[in-house]
């Protein structure tokens, strides 16, 4: 039993110690498998993903950019000829009595702000101040066809109020700015991307096949990074989408333009400042007076396409909840840095701003 048992011990010994023995492995073991690093994102993969994010970005931004100036051009095809007759209306625009699911009403009169639309407009336009005790006017003081019908109503002994007051000038900054960027960035961004395919077609042409695999692998892990850093399109991307925005916010869209020319109705979903933003938070204001003076005979006069949208809302209880949800979103992100808001404007002529008139 004494040697067997010693027998054993020592061949159960023999692996242990051969294995405690073992010398450090070769230098043929250090090498891992070139294709294992590729299971991850090596700095090469990392560079052609962002070039890859990058310019479909950019590339979609060029073409909402480039649809929207399209759309803000003039048209230069003339309207295919129809054999129906046009519709024979009393007053071109919106000329109604809105009416909140509240029960309080107000005239709301839809203007086109032109002085030729004025001269057409005119009688019906004054009939209207005449009949009311307040006038709300779209804007704030300093436009000239809102100013010139504030005269009017002064000169009726009218109460005045302006509905976007105290407003800031990035709203003016962002109309006149939005489609010269909006353009450049289109040009640059459609220069950019035909640029990006010319030299990839080029380098497709003029690639041969490398004599050393992985150094050549390796370069391109080293190469491929710095040249993204140069030239990445991931900045470019983020500029189009800023400008994308500003082009949303500050100018109205393909369904604003239909509505204009009589193809459509109210475009609700034209979420931009320009368009549905202060159309709903004019009719914030408008929905607080009513409420503060339910015996006064309101007019409101605005641009037509906000009028329509006032007749929209409140047109059904469904759509006066839209106008209650957009208005809490609307004044939380537009009027929060925007501003605007109703203010009740005394006589220029009666305060000293200005001189009175005379004969």
């Amino acid at each position: 039993m004494g040697l067997f048992s010693s027998h054993r011990s020592r061949t159960e010994a023999q692996p242990h110690q051969a294995a405690n023995t073992n010398p450090a492995p070769s230098n043929s073991t250090k090498h891992e498998d070139p294709s294992l690093p590729r299971a991850t994102f090596s700095p090469s993969r990392r560079a052609f993903l962002e070039t890859v994010i990058g310019d479909s970005l950019t590339a979609c931004g060029t073409v909402h950019i480039g649809r929207s100036l399209l759309a803000d051009a003039p048209r230069l095809q003339k309207a295919p000829p129809t054999s129906e007759e046009p519709k024979v209306r009393t007053y071109p625009n919106t000329n109604e009595m809105t009416t909140l699911p509240s029960g309080e009403s107000f005239h709301n009169l839809g203007v086109c702000h032109t002085g030729k639309r004025f001269e057409i407009d005119r009688g019906t336009i004054v009939n209207a101040i005449r009949h009311s005790d307040v006038v709300m006017l779209e804007g704030f003081a300093g436009q000239d066809y809102f100013d010139f019908l504030a005269a009017f109503a002064h000169e009726f002994k009218k109460v005045v109020v302006r509905l976007e007051s105290g407003k800031s000038l990035l709203h003016s900054v962002g109309m006149q700015s939005v489609l010269f960027t909006a353009g450049y960035m289109t040009t640059s961004n459609a220069l950019y991307l035909s640029d990006r395919v010319r030299k990839g077609c080029r380098q497709e042409k003029s690639s041969a096949p490398s004599v050393d695999p992985a150094s050549t692998s390796e370069k391109r892990d080293v190469q491929r990074p710095a040249e993204t850093a140069r030239n990445s399109s991931l900045p470019r991307a983020a500029t189009t989408a800023l400008v994308g925005l500003n082009q949303h916010i500050f100018s109205p869209g393909l369904s604003a333009r239909e509505f204009i020319e009589g193809h459509s109705e109210y475009p609700v979903s034209d979420t931009s400042y320009t368009l549905d933003g202060r159309t709903v938070i004019m009719l914030k204001e408008v929905e607080k007076w009513l409420r503060a003076n339910p015996n006064r005979k309101l007019l409101v006069i605005t641009g037509d396409l906000h009028a329509a949208g006032f007749s929209f809302y409140t047109s059904s209880p469904e759509r006066f909840d839209l106008f209650n949800q957009r208005a809490r979103v609307y004044e939380t992100i537009y009027r929060s840095w925007l501003g605007g808001s109703a203010r009740i404007e005394d006589d220029p002529v009666l305060t000293g701003l200005e001189p009175p008139f005379r004969s």
